[in-house]
């Protein structure tokens, strides 16, 4: 039987994979092509370890959502990745500088 401590913990990983998956996603359309650096240098993905992003990344890839070679993450499935562009907008929009 699972603990409500660990039941709580198992919801916050995902939030936290929800989380990262939105940007990813929503970064290969903004910046389309998106340099992975550019993902692992995104000021809301800066607090986690490059390690997992890398590794959403892949399971995003796994998925069919997105396409990476060794320098890029380009948009697969584009109306998951359109989606995530929209729901991160204003967040693009205040690290763009855009009024």
């Amino acid at each position: 039987m699972i603990t409500d401590m660990e039941r709580a913990k198992l919801d916050q990983m995902a939030v936290v994979d929800r989380f990262i998956h939105i940007r990813i996603l929503g970064l290969t359309k903004w910046l389309d092509p998106a340099l992975k650096d550019e993902i692992y240098g995104w000021p809301s993905l800066k607090e986690f370890s490059r390690e997992l992003v890398a590794n959403r990344m892949k399971a995003l890839e796994a998925r069919g959502l997105i396409k990476m070679t060794p320098n890029y993450c380009l948009p697969r499935n584009d109306v998951i990745c359109s989606a995530a562009s929209v729901r991160m907008m204003n967040e693009v929009m205040v690290e763009l500088a855009v009024p």
